[in-house]
């Protein structure tokens, strides 16, 4: 009972900290009158990741690496198929085209570039690829953000010290809460006979996935597509490029035999939603394309289970 527990605690942890992070980057950013947007695309993108991100750092620190390895690839599936399918089934998703003909291709481009990296193992030189390719997605994203927009400074009721104190406080609920899902996951594989990979991208995945779902589902019914959308994709590029490119660069990763058929899961799962976007209602995920997704993480649980 106590591990479970512990990796409870660890997601609170996780989420309370990214809100905390999140919030006080977000007022500092207006109280210093950089752009909305640009503090949408950067803060609150990378936000949403950061339990994926220290969940990895304690995986690696502590020699689980199928752990960190698992969380992704489950987080990006739970993202894609599931989130965004159940985001689709409560209301069809207009797609933005920037979304279609960007972070889309974008969001392949990251999955397919770690199936070819995938051959003895991931090293330091496979991180330095994803995070040059992170760069490269950051750089012309953000010059389409701030072209032709200026921010004034915008009254902030905190001070910066406060703001401050929440960004530190934020790091280390982090960091703590990404230790205990750590060995609450280690120990629970060892519980039900599973293996730390399966236990990582089926039970942590939906942990740390918890910021993409609230926010993508209450943007779904408040009809707030760029959100709901956006928010999934930017997540899953930060996933692969930031947060599997930063923890090669801190310990070797070494790959499982069946990496290349959940990457492969991935692949299919993100080319289907661009095909999706030209077929019935154009640049529109309906409730029927939406259930596809759904169902096809099942079969995806499907086959973690039945591999053990």
């Amino acid at each position: 009972m106590f591990e479970y527990l512990l990796l409870f605690a660890g997601f609170v942890l996780l989420v309370g900290g990214a809100n905390l992070l999140v919030d006080g980057a977000s007022m500092l950013a207006k109280k210093f009158g950089v752009p909305p947007l640009v503090v949408g695309l950067t803060i609150v993108a990378f936000g949403t990741s950061l339990p994926e991100f220290f969940v990895n750092l304690s995986s690696v620190l502590s020699g689980s690496t199928d752990i960190g390895l698992g969380n992704i690839v489950g987080s990006n599936l739970f993202n894609l198929l599931l989130i965004l399918g159940l985001a689709a089934v409560i209301t069809p998703l207009k797609v933005p085209r920037i979304a279609i003909w960007r972070e889309t291709p974008f969001s392949f481009a990251a999955a397919a570039a770690l199936l070819l990296l995938a051959g003895a193992g991931f090293d330091a030189a496979d991180g330095i690829i994803l995070l040059l390719m992170f760069a490269a997605f950051c750089v012309y994203t953000l010059r389409m953000a701030v072209d032709g927009r200026q921010a004034r400074p915008q009254p902030v009721k905190k001070s910066s010290a406060i703001l401050l104190a929440m960004i530190a406080a934020g790091l280390c609920l982090l960091f703590i809460g990404g230790n205990w899902v750590v060995e609450g996951a280690v120990t629970v594989s060892i519980a039900l006979g599973l293996s730390e990979y399966v236990v990582s991208a089926i039970i942590v995945a939906a942990g740390t996935s918890l910021p993409e779902l609230v926010t993508s589902l209450v943007a779904a019914m408040k009809k707030e597509m760029d959100i709901a959308v956006g928010n999934i994709l930017g997540s899953n590029i930060f996933n692969i490029l930031f947060v599997m490119g930063s923890t090669m660069l801190i310990a070797p990763i070494a790959v499982p035999v069946f990496l290349g058929a959940d990457l492969l899961f991935l692949l299919i799962g993100t080319a289907l939603l661009f095909a999706f976007m030209f077929s019935g209602r154009k640049n529109t995920l309906d409730r029927w394309e939406g259930l596809v997704l759904v169902g096809m993480y099942v079969l995806y649980l499907f086959v973690l289970l039945a591999r053990g």
